[in-house]
């Protein structure tokens, strides 16, 4: 009926449908038909349009379900919780304050296709992507990559070697780039 997008000051669970375009800003695309506030849990399922941010985005919780991706495309994530078991795509070039629990199988991937981007050294990858044609992907701190599933380079530059940052992976590397 004509009860949406009522406001009470409490928190609330947005389950991405996609049901409308890409565009993470466009409550249409919300089951609750409310772009996720400061305070909601955003969880992304399965669609056929996959969430893409167009503007800087602050919630509580991020839950990226097997199957489904979110794309930052260059614009901030603040939240303080965030769990991936899809993909996360991301330039380099964002901020992110809090680190993803990968499950099995996620994907983190890095895809600027310019300039020198940061790979953020302080998370643990299960699956982690370059794939940047032009981009330079640097590890952000001396801690080096753990990736504990595979790590694939195929396109742009993955630089390890300014500081000689170390790459831990514990299954295939495939360098293609």
């Amino acid at each position: 009926g004509d009860d949406v997008n009522w406001n009470f000051g409490t928190s609330a669970t947005d389950t991405w449908l996609g049901t409308v375009d890409t565009n993470w800003s466009n409550a249409g695309n919300w089951d609750q038909e409310i772009v996720p506030r400061t305070t909601d849990k955003a969880v992304v399922a399965t669609a056929a349009n996959q969430p893409t941010l167009t503007a800087n985005v602050t919630i509580s919780t991020l839950t990226i379900n097997s199957g489904a991706m979110t794309t930052l495309n260059g614009f901030n994530l603040t939240l303080s919780s965030f769990t991936n078991a899809g993909t996360f795509a991301l330039k380099g070039t964002e901020a992110v304050n809090t680190a993803p629990s990968g499950i099995a199988g996620s994907t983190i991937t890095y895809n600027a296709t310019s300039g020198t981007n940061l790979v953020f050294s302080t998370w643990t990858y299960r699956n982690l992507f370059i794939n940047g044609t032009g981009g330079t992907f640097n590890p952000s701190s001396a801690v080096g990559l753990t990736v504990n599933e595979s790590l694939s380079v195929t396109a742009g530059t993955l630089n390890t070697t300014g500081s000689n940052y170390g790459i831990t992976a514990s299954s295939n590397v495939l360098i293609n780039g």
